[in-house]
């Protein structure tokens, strides 16, 4: 096997076991086979789920082609609510089929994770994430300390560290001489989130680790041969395969909890796995430090990934924007960023907020609970899903019966159900900002 193509199928492993791994920790999709419960969202993930399986035991670089595809059409049945990792694995995998080059490849890898890094650590200058008390990383810590209780004695500095350590990577993986240092720091950071075993802080491991990895992977004797490959990914699949089953409580009736504790084991020994192949092509030198070049396709991309990086300071959207556990507020009115003021609200739909007076529907009742407001397009979205919801709420000093009065239009654009796809905006006031926004 040539290099190139030894590299490409490094890549293809690590994209279809990263895959694996956060669709298993996703929704309940395995349902739709043990309970016959069918869900667009169900469905999309068990395709993918099955494709990237299928790949680990087979190496079908048409079947990986394949699972691009269906990687993005799941990413877009769970829009609006397509969670941080899910976008930057989005913009990956469409970097993967604007390139054909493996180099090209890895250079637009380490552009994409710059980006995300940098728009995560911006997100994070913020009063509220900074402030210890309120700041996602205690509730990190306290997870964390349970299991190495001495370090609760980095409470007080851990989200200055953080922020500073986004900022800097997203710097220091485009110089050549810090590269390769910032791919062992990103790692480690990435451990220490997987460390703590919670969900999203496990999906967003994963995917970025696998990000870190394949751009590394140059010389052909540090990184494993296809036939190593194959041995590594069917014994990962039949591993993936007793967790389905586990998941699908066919054999055992255990709780999410002690599920996700499994699973999550199960992955740290993956990711250390991944940390044995680094340690490898760093001791052999001879990992390529490419300069950028690349074709327009990538580089419009890349585009698309500054503007989602951008979207709350536009008003386009305030989640899933890599803003991940910033604690991130941001409105038309103002913010807590200390460099940000205020959203610009291009489109107006910040502008127009509602307050909700009575509902039948639970969601919206933690909002009125909790002395939320939301914008009207937010509501406007939320009821042409689901029109049998029945709410009261007070627009621009008026109280509105819904489904009892016709609902008024937030404009042309609102009407628009591609519109409604994309944009997505959580409720906030000056305590939401206190608490965790991924």
């Amino acid at each position: 096997m040539d290099h190139e193509s030894r590299q490409i199928k490094f890549l293809q492993f690590l994209w279809c076991s990263t895959i694996c791994w956060f669709l298993l920790t996703g929704y309940e999709w395995t349902e739709i086979i043990t309970l016959l419960k069918f869900s667009p969202i169900y469905l999309s993930e068990l395709l993918l789920f099955t494709s990237s399986f299928v790949y680990l035991l087979t190496f079908s670089h048409k079947l990986f082609q394949v699972t691009l595809g269906l990687q993005i059409i799941e990413w877009f049945v769970l829009l609006p609510n397509t969670p941080n990792h899910r976008w930057v694995f989005l913009f990956g995998a469409l970097i993967i089929l604007s390139q054909k080059q493996y180099n090209k490849v890895a250079t637009s890898f380490r552009y994409l994770l710059a980006l995300a890094y940098f728009f995560a650590g911006f997100a994070k200058l913020n009063a509220d994430f900074l402030f210890t008390s309120h700041s996602c990383s205690s509730a990190f810590l306290n997870h964390v300390t349970s299991i190495i209780p001495s370090f609760r004695y980095l409470e007080s500095s851990i989200p200055i560290t953080v922020t500073l350590l986004e900022l800097s990577l997203s710097a220091l993986l485009l110089i050549p001489r810090t590269r390769l240092f910032a791919t062992a720091a990103a790692l480690a950071l990435h451990l220490g989130l997987a460390l703590d075993l919670l969900k999203h802080f496990l999906d967003f491991s994963s995917v970025m680790s696998c990000l870190l990895i394949t751009q590394l992977a140059s010389d052909s004797n540090a990184i494993p041969t296809k036939e190593s490959l194959k041995k590594h990914g069917k014994f990962l699949a039949l591993v993936l395969l007793l967790l389905t089953i586990i998941r699908s409580r066919q054999i055992t009736n255990l709780s999410d909890t002690n599920f996700s504790l499994i699973l999550e084991t199960c992955w740290l020994f993956y990711y250390f796995y991944l940390i044995s192949i680094f340690i490898k092509i760093w001791r052999t030198k001879s990992y390529q430090l490419s300069s950028f070049k690349t074709n327009a396709l990538t580089c419009f991309i890349l585009i698309l990934v500054i503007l989602n990086g951008c979207c709350p300071y536009l008003g386009i959207k305030t989640r899933s924007a890599f803003s991940m556990y910033s604690n991130l507020w941001i409105d038309d009115s103002g913010s807590n960023h200390f460099l940000v003021n205020r959203s610009l609200d291009i489109f107006g739909f910040l502008k127009d907020d509602i307050e909700i007076v009575n509902t039948s529907d639970p969601f919206l009742a933690i909002i009125k609970q909790n002395k939320l407001s939301i914008p009207y397009y937010s509501l406007y979205s939320s009821l042409k899903l689901d029109p049998y919801i029945e709410v009261d709420f007070q627009k621009n000093g008026k109280v509105v019966s819904y489904p009892k009065e016709k609902l008024p239009s937030p404009g042309l654009l609102g009407e628009l159900w591609i519109t409604r796809k994309f944009l997505i905006y959580q409720a906030s006031n000056s305590e939401v900002a206190k608490t965790c926004i991924w």
